[in-house]
């Protein structure tokens, strides 16, 4: 299942998210062309950790990485190096960008898909997060 897509602070590099392989790819682009070649394998999830599902990527080049089911937004160094794992309140985070005047704010888009609000009250909401996350 095609998901999150995204580009390398200096656009040589395109990131794809293959969600129920639990892998993101990683290609060469060619920006004049808008082409890609070279996949390569960057990350693989343990399917215990959810799916992976939308992305973002930072100024420094990390990627920030949806985990459906699994209540967090996984952080990958340019390497494909797990950083950190910020943990949610909420099981099914969908996707994220960074925002504000610092680029720190991290938005969460969430689904509310087969929950129960009484137990999980803030699914399917947009969270907003603030503070260092690499």
């Amino acid at each position: 299942m095609p998901n999150g897509m995204g580009w390398s602070p200096n656009n040589e590099v395109f990131y794809f998210i293959d969600s129920l392989n639990y892998v993101v790819w990683a290609f060469d682009f060619d920006l004049e062309n808008g082409e890609i070649s070279n996949k390569q394998e960057f990350h693989r999830f343990l399917p215990t950790a959810g799916v992976p599902d939308g992305m973002c990527v930072d100024a420094e080049g990390n990627l920030f990485i949806a985990m459906w089911g699994g209540a967090a937004i996984e952080v990958l160094s340019p390497k494909g190096e797990t950083i950190k794992t910020i943990g949610l309140p909420v099981p099914k985070p969908t996707s994220c960008t960074l925002t504000g005047i610092s680029g720190l704010d991290l938005i969460v888009t969430t689904s509310s898909r087969g929950i129960d609000f009484n137990v999980e009250p803030l699914a399917g909401r947009l969270l907003a997060l603030s503070g260092s996350f690499t």
